[in-house]
């Protein structure tokens, strides 16, 4: 793997682990003004989202320093279980936080049903050779599901920040798929990453908006009382 392809990779993630971030966050801070369940698994899955990505981030600076540090055939096999161990750990991080916002668009309650939908989520990826592979087809899965939970939601009540929502979810399963093709060309890559990057940002404008409306307490009484 070239270094500047490396670079260019910690370059998206540092952004990745910001944006997601600051959506758990903010997430989190609309939870403190109107105690909603759904803010408060949405800030969670987040914040989950945004530790997988301080593990990638973490992989690519490892791997870049020992490229530029130069390694010795001894230490192949030290950097190869590091290196697992972390990507490992993202794979992880990153279907739990998909998992507990799936959790969240289910009509189901529970740490019982939660842990369930966990447990089903990572042992594939535990379980098989394939565990890219694995861990590709279940996130594209899981996003898939809440796209057309989205989908749904906005044809019930057609808002902007409805819109929002279902666009985000959207351009994340194709980033998803472009992420398939990325092993045979960089470019899917770098289009992967990109369209995820605007997804995100599409959340935490929607989010931030949200924060403003949920701060301020005539706009809550307005709301309860429509």
């Amino acid at each position: 793997m070239p270094e500047w392809f490396l670079n260019l990779s910690l370059i998206f993630q540092l952004l990745l682990t910001i944006i997601s971030l600051g959506i758990g966050i903010v997430s989190l801070r609309i939870n403190s003004y109107c105690k909603s369940r759904e803010y408060k698994l949405f800030g969670a899955g987040f914040i989950l989202i945004a530790l997988s990505y301080v593990f990638w981030t973490g992989l690519n600076l490892f791997v870049l320093t020992r490229i530029r540090e130069g390694v010795e055939a001894l230490e192949l096999t030290t950097i190869a279980t590091i290196g697992a161990v972390m990507l490992y750990t993202y794979f992880l991080l990153f279907i739990i936080g998909l998992i507990t916002l799936t959790y969240l668009n289910l009509d189901i309650k529970g740490i019982r049903a939660y842990l369930l939908l966990v447990a089903l989520g990572i042992l594939p990826v535990i379980l098989s050779t394939e565990k890219a592979l694995a861990f590709f087809i279940i996130t594209a899965l899981l996003i898939l599901f809440m796209t057309t939970h989205y989908l749904r939601v906005y044809q019930k009540k057609k808002t902007v920040n409805r819109l929002m929502t279902l666009s985000a979810f959207a351009l994340l399963f194709i980033s998803r798929i472009d992420y398939f093709y990325s092993n045979t060309n960089h470019i899917h890559y770098v289009l992967g990453h990109s369209i995820e990057i605007i997804a995100y940002l599409l959340l935490l404008i929607n989010l931030v908006l949200a924060m403003k409306k949920a701060s301020n307490p005539q706009k809550r009484v307005r709301n309860k009382k429509k």
